[in-house]
């Protein structure tokens, strides 16, 4: 492939895939969420707050977390100098798991999974209560979808930033000057989102 092929790719990857599965997301939620129980904040933060945390550890358990060293991160023959986005997710993400009993952070990964099951128990017990009957099996399927989303979302946003950030070297931080130099200027009523 060229160059520009494998730019497009990159970019086409970058800005498609997070919108594909928001817009899987909202879908689902749409269609099963019947009684509008993931419109109370609190419902809807528990499959969030379930994907991140199962992202974590799938960051942590795939060894992903040990290329987010800076040595790593820059360097010419870590695994993000690969040039095609879709193969280093491909390579990070489909490496050995290490299981929950990984060093020192073993019980960290352990505990977050409980935490997990925790939030989804109490996000099902609401279903039951919400619904009482086998329809709190859609609440539960809306929750179960929106974590394991989630978690794509979070692990593909965390291995494209560190990405981006290989990729552009020193020049992140000209890029973040910008950034803040952008917000100083703004007018006080007025503001960027980020």
């Amino acid at each position: 492939m060229t160059s520009a092929q494998i730019l497009l790719e990159n970019v086409a990857i970058c800005l498609l895939v997070p919108i594909a599965l928001r817009q899987v997301q909202g879908a689902v939620v749409r269609r099963l969420d019947n009684r509008r129980m993931y419109h109370i904040l609190f419902c809807r933060l528990l499959p969030i707050i379930c994907g991140v945390l199962i992202a974590l550890c799938m960051i942590v358990q795939t060894g992903t977390a040990r290329s987010f060293r800076v040595d790593t991160l820059w360097s010419l023959t870590g695994p993000f100098h690969e040039s095609r986005l879709w193969v280093l997710i491909g390579d990070q993400i489909g490496t050995p798991w290490a299981g929950p009993g990984i060093g020192p952070v073993g019980p960290i990964v352990a505990t977050a999974y409980a935490l997990v099951a925790g939030l989804t128990l109490v996000n099902a017990v609401i279903a039951m209560v919400g619904w009482r009957s086998l329809g709190a099996l859609r609440g539960i399927a809306v929750h179960v979808i929106s974590t394991l989303v989630t978690a794509v979302y979070v692990t593909f946003l965390l291995i494209t930033v560190a990405w981006v950030v290989h990729w552009l070297n020193f020049w992140i931080f000209a890029v973040l000057m910008l950034l803040i130099e952008m917000r100083r200027r703004e007018e006080r009523g007025v503001r960027l989102s980020f």
